[in-house]
This record gives structure tokens, sequence and C-alpha cells, in this order.
């Protein structure tokens, strides 16, 4: 953090004083161990509040010095402030705590919350985490002051785990499981700390065994970890217990809290939740769906959301409904292909609008979204539609219906019963080819998709809480059945076919990808070839030459990112200073698209001195004329406030 010293010295003396002032500079900046304090009571977690059986059981397993614990109940009971009371007793001893969300806007959700909770300054840990939290707190108008640099070494996310509390992306600490040099600082930084990994279900294969890698060596690495999930089917349980080397078996049944204690013996209790109004599933129509949800909002008022599989589908939608609704119905469109500025204004938006307190509707409004209102986000809605899905997946959307208890006006209701009739989730039938076949959708396993929509046949309706677990495995064994004897199951049996060539790739990138774990009888280190972390895939992939050797995430097609600027605009002359860096970072849009459509846009110019900009150096300057237009080889692009960046082929 000093300067060299240019003239003879001491070497003794210099490190009296080297350590003395790194010393100050760690103390200014609060990089300091947390000290033992005395724990919370549950009471004084939930701030008075009574705590729910979830909640007592979560307290009562902390005290029992468990080593993993898994807790499996709906949405909406409360599972982060369970989390908190399983965390609470190491806090308390001074040991570390990280939250793992699936994405930064989750993360972001979530920073509040913990930093409230725990009482002291929290990190962000994800690849934009300079937009949202301290980092800049000065311009480039002059030579940085030590503490600054100080603070910018710490922000850098290879170290940000070595702060005692953060919240980020899993991608995080999963950086510690791949062939990423300086993978062991995240490793290092995690030791000894309480690891809480929410929506755990959400991960494909190759995330998956990823997972599995750190879990093992958060073992090996003295941490608790606590596992959060909806719906997570039994097989996959077992898995993330057999990763923790966990013996004994799982005797309670949904909802449940399951833990290893330190002898690797497995327990599990199961609790009572709320009571919960009856969820029914209906099949309908795609034809026929957006136009019946509209004209059922103008009847009734309150909110829906219609929500898409792809981000094309939800812009194709929009503007569909705009034209459906007229002036009777408000309409918004929120996914992930808009700018991290507007994307975040979009959010708040929505969590005015659909949140968990009184709304700020002025007519009936319908959200047409992705699946960024999937996850960890507090919303509520009166009607939902939404394309087929896997079954887990369509109760996690349904568990935005009805969330909270309201009246027939949307007004948040503090006791008594929901007014509104009984919630209600309309699934769209997949549309056929002219050979009558179905068209099974991209972003989901086609078996599983299947699946769930013979399940959807037979009329599925949650009452009793037992019946969301019951669900979620009778697919997920269905397919298990048919891709271990895949000839005696018709078109199940075929489309598992493909799904295990996928599962395999996934198998095989992961293996490639992954370090050993703890157990093995050799010395783990980086392979020489092995990108930088800071320039690996985490929550963005980056460049296709970097993904072939480490990523966090496995995409269909390469990511870019592209920063948005009008013609002329001063920002993409010269190198930007730290807040130009961050205007710049909030005028980008990442996405993903063919490898010869990523070429076309790798020839877009970059912006002057960008190379020497971490966050900038992998992007791509998209210059917009007065129409919101750029063009490619072979595309033409537009961005919009309103839907985003859209393109379509020319001469198409």
């Amino acid at each position: 953090m000093t300067a060299f010293i240019q003239t003879e010295t001491n070497l003794d003396t210099y490190f009296e004083e080297a350590k003395s002032k790194a010393k100050t500079l760690v103390d200014k900046l609060g990089f300091t161990p947390p000290n033992p304090s005395q724990p919370k009571t549950l009471a004084e977690i939930l701030k008075d509040n009574s705590p729910n059986p979830m909640q007592t059981a979560a307290a009562e397993v902390a005290q029992a010095n468990f080593r993993l614990a898994i807790i499996e109940a709906p949405t909406g009971e409360g599972k982060t402030e369970a989390a908190f009371a399983l965390a609470e007793p190491a806090r308390a001893q001074g040991r570390g705590i990280y939250f793992a969300l699936p994405t930064m806007a989750t993360a972001n959700g979530l920073l509040d919350r913990v930093a409230e909770h725990i009482g002291e300054n929290v990190r962000l840990a994800h690849s934009m985490n300079w937009l949202y939290q301290h980092e800049i707190k000065h311009a480039d108008n002059g030579p940085e002051t030590e503490e600054q640099t100080a603070e910018d070494w710490f922000a850098a996310a290879k170290r940000a785990l070595l702060q005692p509390y953060g919240v980020g992306t899993v991608d995080q600490p999963l950086i510690g499981a791949i062939l990423a040099k300086h993978f062991f600082v995240r490793l290092f930084a995690l030791t000894g700390k309480v690891v809480v990994v929410d929506e755990i279900h959400a991960y494909d294969i190759y995330m998956s065994r990823l997972i599995e890698t750190l879990l093992a060596w958060l073992k090996a690495l003295d941490c608790q970890v606590v596992l959060l999930s909806a719906t997570l089917p039994k097989s996959r349980r077992q898995t993330l217990l057999n990763a923790w080397g966990a013996q004994g078996t799982v005797q309670a049944h949904y909802p449940c809290i399951t833990w290893v204690d330190q002898n690797l013996q497995t327990h599990s209790q199961t609790f009572t939740v709320q009571p919960r109004k009856p969820l029914a599933f209906t099949l309908v129509e795609p034809e026929s769906a957006l136009n019946n949800l509209i004209n059922q909002l103008r009847q009734t008022a309150g909110c829906a959301a219609y929500l898409c599989n792809t981000v094309n589908k939800a812009v194709k939608t929009y503007r569909e409904a705009k034209a459906l609704a007229q002036n009777d119905v408000e309409v918004l469109l929120f996914h992930a292909r808009f700018t991290n500025q507007r994307r975040s204004e979009i959010e708040k938006e929505v969590l005015a609008k659909f949140g968990p307190e009184n709304r700020e509707l002025t007519k009936p409004t319908l959200l047409i979204a992705t699946q960024v209102v999937e996850q960890s986000l507090d919303l509520d809605f009166d009607h939902m539609v939404s394309e087929l899905a896997p079954v887990d997946l369509l109760i996690q959307r349904a568990g935005r219906l009805h969330r909270h208890k309201r009246d027939l006006q949307g007004k948040r209701l503090p006791t008594g019963n929901d007014a509104r009739p009984n919630p209600n989730l309309n699934v769209l039938r997949p549309t056929e080819n002219e050979k009558g076949e179905k068209i099974w959708g991209p972003i989901y396993d086609a078996a599983v998709q299947f699946a769930t929509l013979d399940l959807l046949e037979n009329h599925l309706e949650i009452t009793e809480p037992i019946h969301v677990a019951n669900a979620v495995d009778q697919v997920y064994e269905r397919v298990e059945k048919a891709q271990n004897n895949p000839e005696t199951h018709g078109e199940l049996g075929q489309l598992t076919s493909r799904g295990v060539r996928d599962a395999a790739r996934q198998d095989y990138e992961a293996d490639m990808a992954v370090i050993d774990g703890p157990d093995f009888y050799r010395a783990v280190s980086a392979d020489t070839r092995a990108a930088d972390d800071d320039e690996i895939s985490l929550d963005s992939p980056e460049e296709e030459e970097t993904q072939m050797i480490a990523r966090t995430r496995l995409e269909k097609f390469p990511s870019l990112s592209l920063v948005i600027l009008a013609e002329g605009d001063p920002l993409a002359k010269g190198t930007p200073n730290k807040e130009q860096k961050r205007e710049l970072a909030l005028r980008t849009v990442r996405i993903s698209v063919p490898k010869r459509q990523i070429d076309e846009l790798k020839a877009l110019k970059s912006g002057t001195g960008w190379s020497k900009v971490k966050a900038l150096r992998n992007s791509q300057l998209a210059m917009i004329d007065a129409t919101g237009c750029f063009e490619t080889i072979s595309w033409k692009y537009q961005y919009d406030k309103e839907t985003g960046l859209t393109w379509a082929k020319k001469n198409a």
C-alpha cells in the first residue's frame, strides 16, 4: 500500500513501520475480526415477532452444534430468519457468515436485511458489487490515498470474501471449487464461516456438481452450511447429504429440517407451517390466455403476472398485451435484457406495485416477466399465467400468488383471512408443430416438462404442504426411471435419452472445471491454463476461450456485455475515472447469443482507454442513433427503455 522506498533503510525498522501502517489502514477500513458477543435470542432475531415452528426448530438445531442443515419449507415461511437463527451461535463466537444467492438482484435485495441483523459492515460480493455499495467514494481527480488504494484492493471479487460478513452470488464461493487462479483465496476466506445457500434446488447438473465439491471442502474447512429450498427433490437432498459424507436416512417428511452432526449422523424433524388456501393448477390454451387475463383484470381490478421462459417471448407478449389492454390496464415488462440502471429502476417499481406492503396501483396492472421474479423477490399477485416449466419451478412461481393476506381492494391485512378467491395458476399448454408434435421450450429439460404436463393433466391441486413434495418427487422420480430404462417409457423415454446426453455433457464440463476434493491424496493446484478468477464466468460469463477453462455456469450460447451510449456521448472518449466507470457499467446490458452473432458484435469498437479498466475491458461499445438502433453485418439491434434490447436479422 506504500510506495517503494528509494533510499537505503534498515530492514528491521522498515518492517516494524510497515506493520504499524498496515494495522492503521486495516483498522480505518473496518477490516477487523468480529468480536465475540452475547448470542441474540430468537425473539431478538425476529424483532419480537412470534416465531413459527420452523424458526423454533432452527434455533434448537443451532444449539445442537450442527455441521450441515437443510431447510425445506413453502415460500413465505421466513427461511431467511431461520438461517439467522442457525448461524447465531457461530456469529456470537466471532465466526463469519456468507449468504449465497442465485442472482445479483436477489443478493442486492438481501443485503440490507443481513446488515440490519448483524449490525456490522456487510460486504456485497458479486461481479458488479462496486455499482451498489461503497467502493466508489471518490473520483480520479488526483492520486489516491493509501486508504483508498487499500479499499480498492479489498473490493476486488477474489478478496471480497475475506470480509467477515458477506452477501453475494453463489458463484463467488464456487470459484473456490474450480480451476481458477487464486481459487484457494476464496476457500481460505470461507474457513470457519457459516455459509448459507438459498434456492439450492435452482441449479443445473453442472452447477450442482460444483456445489457438491464445494460442500466437501467446506466440511474440511470447519464450516457450518445451511441450505434452503421450497421445492427440493428427495433425490437431490440425498445427493447433497452424500457430498457431505452424512450417514443415516431422513425420516421426516416435508416440510422439515434435516441436519448432520459432528459425527456425520443425520437427523430430521417435521414442523407445521401456516395454513394456506388451496392452490390449483389449470392448463389453458395459449391463444386465449392473455386476452382472458386482461379481461379478468378489468372485472376484478388488482394485479396479475404473466411469466415467460424467454426474453423474446416476454417482449412479444408485452407488445400484444399493450394492444389488448389499451388504457384500461397498465402493462409493465421486466426481464434481464435491460441496462443495469434501467433494470434497477424497474425492480424498484415492481416491488412498489407488487411488493408485500400496500400496493401503489392507479389502475389494474399486469406484469409481463421472465424468471427474474421467480426467486427471492417478495411479490404478491392476485392472478397468474405461466408458460410450462418444471413442476418445482411452477410451484415457486405460484408462491407469488396470494403471498400475503389482503382484502378485496389489495390492502394488506395484519390478521384474519385473505378475502380473495382461492389462487389458481393458469399454465399454458405447449404448442404443436405441423406434425402435431408438442414443442418443448428450449430452456428446460423436455422430459421434465413432459412429466410435469402429465401431472397437470391430472388436475394438480395443493391443499397441504406434503402435496408440494409429492408433486416434485412424482415428476423427478418418473423421469429418473425413464432415464434408467428409456425403451419402456414411450415418448418420455425418447425425451430422457436427449436429457441423458445433455447431462453427460454437463458432467464432462464439470469434470474439466472442478478441483479435486479434500480426500484426494495429492496436492490441489490450479492448472497453469486456468483463467484469472476476476475474468472467469461468475454471475456474468466472459469470453468463450475463458469459458472453456473454468466457469461457474454453463450457457447454451456465449455471452457478451454491451455498453449502450448515444452517438456523440463523451463517455465513449478517454480513460474513464471512477464515477465514469460506474456510469458506463450502469449503461451495460449483457446478452447470450450464438457465436456467429457474438463474433459480429466483437467487431464493434470499444471505448478509448477501456482496455485499462477491468470492469469494461471485455465490453463492446454500442453507439445507438436517435431511434435507439445500431447494426452489425447481419443484425439490426434496438435498445428501448420500455422493451430493452431486441434485434432482428437483416433481410429476414
